[in-house]
């Protein structure tokens, strides 16, 4: 069972367990809910295709908490339009406000970390999000996850290696692994967001 734990405001750091999502929620998230959220990747991305894989699948899970999230190609084609500079803080608030779009959700990746011992194999994935108002910066919600998977373990007997070392090798050549890991880490963090589709609220921060 995933555990749901607040950041502990004399220690941000994440507990690093495969269940466990720590966040803040913001009171004002409540008060003030968001209609329209701009998703941005980070600065320093170093592996494009998978920080992109990681960025649809948060647009997927923020759609069914937003009615209007922007993010991916549609996000830059219209910044292209406008000649905006995503890296200039500026240019990310004339955007925001081309668009009409007041709240922005930033995020990192821990790169997925492959440990492979022959007879045991283990992916872990971590991510951490934030969403903030693009008017005055105010923090709403903050995340971060860690999830991991293994597979292979330690038998007494050959057969039993045998079994292990082939369930790990297969394991650790296995694409489909990092992108189930990937959903599992976005949908447990995402959860932990309430969810505001049909709240009614206008976004007055934008």
């Amino acid at each position: 069972r995933t555990e749901y734990k607040p950041f502990d405001d004399s220690d941000k750091t994440s507990v690093d367990l495969s269940r466990t999502v720590n966040f803040y929620l913001n009171p004002a998230y409540k008060d003030d809910p968001p209609n329209c959220v701009v998703v941005f990747q980070p600065s320093s991305i170093g592996n494009p295709e998978f920080v992109g894989e990681i960025e649809k699948v948060l647009i997927r899970h923020l759609s069914e908490k937003f009615p209007k999230v922007i993010g991916g190609k549609s996000r830059d084609v219209k910044a292209a339009s406008y000649a905006f500079d995503f890296t200039v803080p500026i240019d990310r608030n004339e955007f925001a406000k081309s668009i009409e779009c007041g709240s922005f959700l930033e995020f990192h990746v821990f790169w997925p970390r492959h440990n492979y011992l022959l007879v045991w194999s283990e992916l872990k994935v971590g991510l951490e999000a934030r969403l903030f108002r693009q008017q005055d910066g105010l923090e709403l919600w903050r995340a971060r996850h860690f999830a991991r998977r293994s597979e292979g373990g330690v038998s007494f007997s050959p057969f039993g290696l045998a079994v292990n070392a082939y369930y790990a090798n297969v394991f650790s050549s296995d694409r489909d692994v990092i992108e189930s890991v990937t959903e599992d880490l976005v949908r447990r963090l995402v959860r932990s967001m309430p969810e505001m589709r049909d709240a009614g609220h206008a976004d007055r921060s934008s």
